[in-house]
Formats: C-alpha cells, structure tokens, sequence
C-alpha cells in the first residue's frame, strides 16, 4: 500500500510518502535546503540527501523528490489512466514547469516527480468540423430550402469551404477566456476538455460568418443545424500545457 500524507504534522514536514517503506521530506530553515529521507526496506535505498529548498532554474528531466518552496502552483492536471501533472510558477523568472506528478501506487524508488517541460503556459483551443455531418445538414437546406432564411446555405458551404477560418473567433474566445474559467476548479483535465466538461463559447455558437452577424436570423438557424446534425462541438475543445 502506498499512500501521500499531508504534512500538516510538522511545519518542517515538506513531503512524507510511504510505500515499501517511507520517504521523508523536511525543510533545514538554517541552510534553506530539503532534507530527503529514503528509508525503503530494501538496505540498498537508503539514503540520505540535501537539495536547495528553492529554485529559480531547472533542465527537463529533472527528478524532484519535493516541489521547491518558491513555486506556486497553477494548474493541476488531473489524469484518469496516467499520473496527475502540475503547472508551476517560478515567480523570479516567470518560467512555467510541466511537473509529472508522483503517482500514488509508486514504490519509493519512483516516487520522484519528473520535470517535463519549461517554458510559458499555453492554452490552446480546438474546433473541428464534420465534414460528413455537415453534408448531411446542407443536403436538409437543399430539400427544404423554403423553411430556412436566405443565406443558410451560403454559411453551411462557407464553413465547408473555410472550416478553419469560420471557427478561428471561436477558438481565439475560448483560449483567452479559458484561464479565468478554471481558476477556482481544484483540478482540470490533462487532456483536452471535453465540450460538456466546461463551455466556453456557447452564447454565440462557435461558427462565425464574415457577412452574417451572430444574432441574425441566418446564423441563427445555422446553429441550430450545426447542433442537429453534431457538425461541431458545443464549444472547442481546450488544453493547457507549457511550451
């Protein structure tokens, strides 16, 4: 059995994990450094080690027993199969860190988190169109032209032809908007949002035309088909990461 427990029992008490056996952080104030304990039932584990409590710099790759005291956490990624990740802030240099975090069934001798990237933060938001599903919804305007606005058909075969450009607004709203919509949220998905997941652009649809308005009476039909029919997503999909 493996477990993380809090080191709420000891102000000095950085990190204590236990598992075959326990690993043990504390913090020297006298020295700023943290004080790593392995002590696994295996002999050939246990070791001893000091690390600066604080960094300002560091390579991917690296292993980290403790997170460092002067990072502060942005992110946490969590992730169903895999390790939970963490974004971190070194706030001297503003350097993001991709953190993969220790996973709890870990043996002591895994129990590092591993540095992934450095960089900035970077969100990113997707939107692609079903071009089948989209067929399908052009094909309905065509057979029953009389029941739509003018113009429905000339946004559908717009967005067949400029998938990309009709739903850049969309994407552009849902990677700005996006930070601020997760900050109170205790973890969010590692992979990419799922739509239902949190909607970040549902108001106006995620479908743009440059002749039609978003309130119109065109676009507003096209929404309804594009939902129909599943020809895009209720809002784009986003991901957070560092680069």
């Amino acid at each position: 059995m493996t477990r993380e427990h809090s080191p709420q029992h000891d102000d000095s008490t950085v990190r204590h994990y236990r598992a075959d056996g326990t690993l043990t952080v504390t913090r020297d104030d006298e020295t700023n450094e943290h004080v790593i304990e392995s002590r696994s039932r295996d002999p050939g584990d246990k070791w001893t080690r000091r690390v600066p409590a604080t960094r300002t710099t560091v390579e991917p790759g690296k292993h980290l027993w403790s997170i460092p005291d002067n990072w502060t956490l942005r992110y946490k990624l969590k992730d169903e199969h895999g390790s939970d990740k963490g974004i971190y802030e070194i706030p001297e240099t503003g350097d993001s860190v991709l953190v993969a975090l220790s996973h709890q069934n870990d043996r002591i001798t895994d129990a590092f988190h591993l540095v992934e990237k450095v960089g900035c933060t970077t969100w990113t938001a997707r939107a692609e169109v079903d071009q089948d599903a989209l067929s399908d919804a052009l094909t309905h305007v065509n057979k029953y032209s009389d029941e739509f606005p003018d113009g429905v058909c000339h946004a559908l075969e717009y967005l067949r032809e400029h998938p990309r450009e009709a739903v850049a607004d969309a994407e552009e709203v849902a990677e700005m908007s996006a930070p601020e919509c997760v900050e109170d949220l205790n973890g969010i998905p590692a992979s990419e949002f799922d739509p239902f997941y949190l909607a970040l652009r549902s108001k106006e649809g995620v479908v743009s035309h440059p002749e039609f308005e978003h309130e119109s009476e065109v676009m507003a039909a096209v929404r309804d088909l594009l939902s129909k029919y599943s020809v895009v997503p209720p809002s784009p999909l986003v991901s957070v990461t560092v680069r």
